[in-house]
């Protein structure tokens, strides 16, 4: 994926701060929106958007802010009606429905016309790994951003991801009940993560309002779904950069502007949790775990660790022991 055809304009753009939201209502308010998603998603509500029949490198040509995701996208509209983009047609969904988006499918949120406040709630299913997101849209031009909130654990999301999708394809007997109880085991393990996740994993402050321009925040979740896929080969904010067809100093601004917090340290305490949980699977060594994150020199990453945690990953082990 490379965006090096959106050139940032050279007055700055506007924003307007608002207050920060605190911990606790940041969390519980992706409890709640996973909650809802499994109480009142009926199966027959559920979009596939499955792959098409025009190739998603050329259905992109048209949108410079279309994406090629490598795992699945539930969107939700919490209020109000938005509009995705997918290969060949735009789906239009209201609340109370869910699109069901599958790797590989190219795709970009649009406003809906004619032009109306929405919120719309994404759940990203990687392999043993969820984020959470939502978007809030208010007219003329304004769009907020809250989250990411990342959770891993051992369970392999994306396999349940992937059932659901090939039950609402076959449809075949009792693919309604499969579709729900699915569903509901998928959010139920999101929510239990979310109940025991960390302090670090959810400091996160609330995004400004970004004034006629929600490029940016499409700018930003491309930046954060490329730092999920290749954190552990050790990229930093120039490789995403480069990647991304961005300057360092560009989306670096972008980044903490957005997330209240630097690329480097997203991409920091990203591997920090990531190996929190490796280091549960006592057959890795410390060495293997700081390999499989991207650290060349192992010592590096007892070190990141450390400063992190305040106990070295070895500590760290025997504490898991303990408890």
């Amino acid at each position: 994926m490379r965006l090096s055809g959106y050139h940032p304009p050279r007055e700055r753009t506007a924003v307007r701060p608002i207050a920060e939201v605190t911990v606790p209502s940041v969390a519980e308010t992706f409890r709640q929106r996973l909650i809802d998603l499994a109480a009142s998603a009926a199966p027959e509500r559920i979009i596939r958007g499955g792959q098409d029949a025009i190739p998603a490198q050329e259905s992109a040509r048209g949108s410079r802010y279309t994406h090629v995701a490598d795992h699945y996208e539930f969107v939700w509209p919490v209020q109000g009606r938005t509009r995705i983009a997918l290969p060949g047609r735009i789906v239009e969904l209201n609340a109370g429905e869910v699109l069901l988006i599958e790797r590989g499918v190219a795709h970009s949120e649009i406003v809906a016309e004619p032009l109306a406040a929405y919120e719309v709630f994404w759940l990203h299913v990687r392999a043993n790994a969820a984020l959470l997101t939502e978007t809030r849209f208010t007219p003329p031009a304004s769009w907020t951003p809250t989250g990411p909130v990342e959770l891993s654990g051992r369970v392999d999301l994306q396999n349940l991801a992937s059932a659901i999708a090939s039950e609402l394809t076959a449809r075949g007997w009792g693919w309604e009940g499969a579709v729900k109880g699915l569903l509901h085991y998928l959010v139920a393990i999101v929510v239990r993560r979310l109940d025991r996740a960390d302090e670090g994993v959810l400091r996160l402050a609330e995004s400004p309002v970004v004034q006629a321009d929600p490029r940016t925040w499409s700018i930003v979740r491309h930046v954060l779904e490329y730092c999920e896929e290749h954190y552990r080969q050790g990229v930093g904010l120039k490789e995403v950069a480069a990647a991304l067809g961005y300057s360092p100093s560009y989306l670096s601004r972008l980044v903490s502007r957005h997330l209240g917090r630097s690329l480097s340290e997203h991409l920091h305490n990203r591997r920090v949790q990531a190996a929190k949980h490796m280091l549960e699977n006592l057959e890795l060594a410390v060495n293997e775990v700081a390999q499989q994150l991207g650290y060349s020199d192992p010592a590096h990453f007892s070190r990141a660790f450390t400063r992190a945690t305040g106990l070295s990953p070895k500590a760290y082990r025997r504490r898991l022991g303990g408890l």
